[in-house]
C-alpha cells in the first residue's frame, strides 16, 4: 500500500484457472524434465522432453546469454564455459520454455 490504492491481482496477473491469460490449455499441462548430472564437468542430459529440435540455452549470473544451440539430441555439452553457476533453458522448436533451472558446472 505505498500509494493507498488497492489493487486487485486476479485483475493485474489473470486468473490461476488452466486456460487464463491468453495461454491455450496445452501450455499448462506441467511437464516433468529432468536434468542430470547436477553439478556437471562438461555434459548434460534431460529426459522428459518429447522427441524432436529443441533450443538450448545458457545465461551466465549477469543474463548474459553464454552458449544457444540447436539440437536433436537429449545432451549438450557445457565444458567449453568457465566453472560457475548457469541458468539453463530448453526450448521448443515453437520456442515454449520446456525447462528453466540453474546448473552448476565444475572444473
Amino acid at each position: 500500500r505505498l500509494t493507498g490504492q488497492e489493487y486487485d491481482d486476479v485483475a493485474l496477473c489473470g486468473s490461476q484457472r488452466p486456460g487464463a491469460g491468453g495461454r491455450d490449455e496445452a501450455s499448462e499441462m506441467p511437464m516433468e524434465v529432468i536434468v542430470f548430472p547436477n553439478p556437471t564437468t562438461g555434459y548434460v542430459s534431460w529426459l522428459g522432453i518429447p522427441e524432436g529440435k529443441v533450443t538450448v540455452r545458457v545465461f551466465n549470473a549477469l543474463g548474459q546469454l553464454q552458449l544457444e544451440r540447436n539440437s536433436e539430441d537429449t545432451a549438450v555439452d557445457l565444458s567449453a564455459l568457465n566453472q560457475g553457476v548457469y541458468r539453463l533453458q530448453i526450448l521448443s522448436s515453437e520456442q515454449k520454455i520446456l525447462f528453466n533451472g540453474s546448473i552448476s558446472l565444475l572444473k
